[in-house]
């Protein structure tokens, strides 16, 4: 008998998508799987949903609870699991019917903790180790959400496989007090503690990108939420890299993508009825205070590979911050 890979998968209110996740989970050539659907309080008959299809495949298991976001979700998921290797998919994604026995080969192949999935390239192995460079490389890219690093996806839980029995020797878990950002730290903190790391050039999962995703809604708590992220990720690197610059200065860069993101799903978001002025002096403040505005003075336009982000940079710098917005605004 195989060993078993239990599939942990968050559900709320994805009635529409669900279906379909479940069936290619279930309809895996690799049969010795757990399905660990946690309805995290839906409202439109997703926990139905999960419920029927457990009446009808004893691998699946359904936990019901309140809503509690996503990383309380995989989190519950984690302590249902019974499986010696853990998988995460997203309700409204889905996966190839060969996707668990090839992660499976991969990390037997390579003798690893964790096999990150990555997206066919010519250029690149069927299977490959990471160096320790690489995990250190893989770590900073998580903690700066810095996507120039690595042209596939590593800081989302989805698209790896990962040892059980190193999870839980760390306890380690999802930050609940997290509403974005929490998958980053999740996979740095596993990648932290793995002794060997593969990449396989293969990917096998379907991430579907909603309209209504949790990128695209209005987050009227985006600047607070910035400032939570840093907060848990200073905290991170003063447990495991205390004092390493290359640790401090992607723990600062961080702040430019997530000032990014809290202008599309904040400032700029067309459900904000701010007037101009007042998101531009609530703009201006935040990026000067808290440690949004600590990491700005921390970090250098030198280490800025980006052009944009650069130039964001020399602007904050220069205390232009609300002009800046209110010139996107005008486009």
């Amino acid at each position: 008998m195989g060993q078993m890979i239990s599939v942990i998968v968050p559900v709320y209110n994805c009635k529409e998508y669900l279906a379909k996740c479940i069936e290619s989970i279930l309809n895996q050539t690799y049969p010795q799987i757990q399905l660990v659907l946690v309805d995290d309080g839906s409202s439109d008959g997703s926990g139905e949903i999960c419920d029927l299809y457990a009446e009808q495949d004893a691998r699946l298991l359904v936990r019901h609870q309140k809503n509690g976001g996503v990383s309380r979700a995989r989190n519950a998921g984690l302590e249902a699991a019974a499986g010696e290797w853990i998988l995460f998919v997203d309700a409204d994604d889905y996966v190839e019917p060969t996707y668990c026995q090839s992660l499976l080969d991969a990390v037997k192949q390579c003798d690893a903790d964790i096999v990150v999935a990555r997206p066919f390239s010519q250029a690149q192995p069927e299977l490959l180790h990471y160096e320790a460079t690489q995990i250190e490389q893989l770590k900073q890219a998580c903690l700066a959400y810095d996507e120039a690093k690595f042209d596939y996806n590593i800081d989302a839980p989805w698209g790896k496989l990962f040892r059980r029995s190193l999870i839980e020797k760390h306890n380690i878990r999802f930050p609940e007090s997290l509403s974005r950002s929490e998958d980053a730290h999740f996979c740095a903190t596993v990648y932290e503690h793995a002794a060997s790391i593969g990449c396989l050039n293969r990917f096998g999962y379907v991430h579907v990108e909603r309209e209504g995703s949790l990128c695209h809604r209005f987050a009227p708590n985006a600047p607070e939420m910035l400032e939570r992220i840093l907060d848990e990720n200073r905290r991170w690197v003063q447990k495991y890299h205390p004092g390493e610059a290359d640790y401090e200065k992607a723990l600062w860069y961080r702040a430019l993508p997530g000032i990014d993101e809290c202008e599309k799903t904040c400032f700029l978001h067309e459900a904000n009825l701010d007037s101009r002025w007042i998101r531009m002096k609530k703009y201006d403040s935040f990026i000067r205070n808290g440690l949004v505005g600590y990491a700005i003075r921390q970090l250098r336009s030198e280490d800025i590979l980006k052009p944009q982000y650069r130039i964001r940079l020399q602007i904050y710098k220069l205390h232009l911050g609300w002009l800046f917005l209110w010139m996107k605004m005008l486009r």
